[in-house]
């Protein structure tokens, strides 16, 4: 899985609430813009959309080569928000960033409620992946040492507390 949060929509929000209904359908667009542009790049990979909500993702790579597909996916996220995260808006130029976490195990779904449905992950590696996107500074992915120990030693980079730093941007 990989827990993906953005940084950068509260402070363009708090700046575009100033000019009301029009501030709130820019922000509106620049949201669907950037979900948009960051989905393409996950689902190209096989991942799954899994849970939304505000300015935070998490995304499901199941199947052969799970690890290297979803670390591929992070970087390429990361990597296309440097191009479509820079927003000229009319409150002024906004840089939205990415923190993310990966982790690569066995995760509990469930499907709970009556009136009002939710799917809930949990479990251990739930909680591992959420850690170590708590890890990572804007601009980081950072990998739990399960998911790096089933990638390229190239792509590995300096311990970050009980994980990893993606190194470099892996290749397709």
């Amino acid at each position: 899985m990989v827990f993906a949060d953005i940084s950068g929509f509260t402070k363009m929000s708090e700046r575009l609430a100033r000019h009301g209904k029009v501030g709130a359908e820019e922000v509106t667009d620049a949201i669907n813009h950037c979900f948009e542009q960051l989905l393409a790049v996950a689902y190209d990979a096989g991942g799954q959309l899994l849970k939304f909500g505000g300015d935070a993702l998490l995304l499901y790579f199941a199947g052969p080569e799970n690890e290297r597909r979803s670390v591929q996916a992070a970087a390429g996220m990361r990597a296309r928000l440097r191009h479509v995260g820079r927003l000229q808006t009319s409150a002024g130029q906004v840089t939205l960033r990415i923190s993310m976490g990966v982790h690569c195990g066995t995760f509990h779904a469930f499907l709970v409620g009556d009136s009002h449905r939710e799917f809930v992950v949990t479990g251990p590696s739930a909680s591992t992946v959420v850690r170590c996107e708590g890890l990572a500074s804007a601009g980081e992915i950072v990998l739990s040492r399960e998911c790096a120990a089933a990638l390229p030693r190239a792509w590995i980079g300096q311990p970050r507390d009980d994980g990893v730093l993606l190194r470099s941007s892996p290749a397709d």
